[in-house]
């Protein structure tokens, strides 16, 4: 069928033609505290899009289970009409590959169809019983949904190539004395799911969300947990992209500081063997031992800044022309134990929240939450208002802890615990 869509756009008079194919089947269980549900459904969808000898590419999207040549046909018929005679510049269809390399990567799990009706009531009752150790903390709703994604992409060049990958999410709702909170991990294995860590994290959560002011008028250091510094960094996130109007300040960041975006990490739902155009690339260090180094990019965007793609072209939301997106983005831990970093700045606050409230002069404000820590011990939770940049967060940086924690949002963001230096503003108001 994709050979036939690309020999149909062929004589259509498109010089380029790409194809990008995904088909996936998802099934999705739920327990409420009185109502349990389970949905199954699968999609498939081609996403094309076409080249001309210059001037931008067309292209269409149909989805359907079980699409027919002509609706590709007629699609073909509507677009050749779109032209821009004024935009003669040259496009990317000459940067398309013609092949890719075999990368092996463990995003698969073979045990996928197992994990059904039978596994979710165990894992329900696991998740109950779990929540019965934590004293006055309750389960609102927990859901498990698996999928699997077929990805094939061919193109006039001569590229067939296709990889398969299944996602696994693990959605829990829990309150705790009229505080709610949601919590999500997806993972392209099931076995790495941790439903216990989980609901540890969101108590530990729970039990830092207070009315209670830091108790701190003068300087002080923070430890962000991998969640908290998750936020950030995907806040910051855009900075890392070519052409955007941020920018990263050309000075040297702390050595310790290293952060990458990988394609090829085992058990990541952001990792992939090549992108949506075919384009593969190794880790990238977007900032390497403290100094800024690259930033990434899709075809096109390189095409118009003239650098070569960094094999982050991807679709997502439905869109037709594949946009500039990060794989795994994460900062790179160093061997430190969490202890050393408690242990070694005495007292400070332990932030294990962040929610961005507002956007001003170029600087971030976010809404806290955490816990005052003391000789290496947390203490009373605390909740404080945090100011700062990108560029202002990477100069607090005093140390990193080994381990890595990702959470996928959109796309998959990583990072270990991180030591930083804070300063004290106005009361319960602090920068880093």
């Amino acid at each position: 069928m994709l050979e036939k869509i690309i020999r149909e756009g062929l004589t259509r008079g498109f010089q380029t033609v790409e194809v990008y194919s995904e088909k996936n089947r998802s099934s999705i269980y739920e327990d409420f505290t009185d109502y349990h549900a389970q949905h199954h459904q699968k999609n498939n969808h081609a996403v094309v899009r076409a080249f001309k000898d210059r001037g931008e590419p067309v292209g269409f999207k149909i989805s359907d289970p079980f699409p027919s040549f002509e609706s590709f046909q007629d699609a073909f018929f509507r677009v050749y009409t779109v032209d821009h005679p004024a935009d003669r510049e040259p496009n990317a269809a000459g940067l398309l590959p013609e092949s890719v390399r075999n990368i092996k990567i463990r995003i698969h799990d073979p045990g996928y169809p197992r994990r059904g009706e039978e596994f979710f009531k165990d894992l329900r009752e696991l998740a109950f019983e779990t929540v019965l150790k934590y004293p006055r903390l309750n389960l609102n709703k927990i859901s498990f949904k698996k999928t699997e994604k077929k990805i094939y992409l061919f193109n006039s060049r001569g590229l067939r190539a296709k990889y398969k990958k299944t996602l696994f999410h693990l959605t829990l709702n829990l309150n705790c004395r009229r505080k709610s909170i949601s919590l999500a991990e997806v993972k392209t294995h099931c076995d790495l799911l941790s439903l216990e860590k989980m609901i540890l994290r969101g108590h530990r959560l729970l039990t830092s969300l207070t009315d209670k002011p830091a108790p701190f008028s003068s300087h002080c250091n923070f430890i962000f947990t991998p969640h908290a510094s998750i936020t950030l960094l995907r806040t910051f996130s855009p900075w890392f992209k070519v052409g955007t109007p941020h920018q990263i300040r050309n000075i040297p960041f702390p050595s310790t500081l290293s952060i990458l975006d990988n394609p090829y990490l085992d058990h990541e739902p952001g990792s992939v063997p090549f992108d949506d155009e075919g384009i593969q690339h190794e880790a990238k260090f977007l900032i390497q031992k403290g100094r800024p180094a690259n930033k990434i990019a899709n075809l096109t965007d390189g095409l118009y800044r003239q650098i070569p793609s960094t094999g982050n072209g991807f679709r997502s939301n439905g869109l037709i022309f594949p946009q500039t997106t990060f794989t795994n983005l994460y900062i790179n831990p160093t061997t430190l134990p969490l202890k050393h970093l408690l242990d070694s700045s005495h007292r400070g606050l332990f932030v294990t929240t962040l929610k961005p409230v507002y956007l001003r002069d170029g600087h971030y404000y976010f809404l806290a939450f955490g816990y005052v820590y003391h000789k290496g011990e947390l203490k009373e939770p605390a909740h404080f208002t945090l100011k700062t940049s990108l560029n202002s967060y990477l100069l607090s940086i005093l140390k990193i802890s080994r381990g890595l924690t990702f959470r996928h949002e959109g796309f998959n963001v990583g990072s270990p615990y991180i030591l930083s230096r804070g300063e004290f503003l106005s009361r319960n108001f602090f920068g880093v």
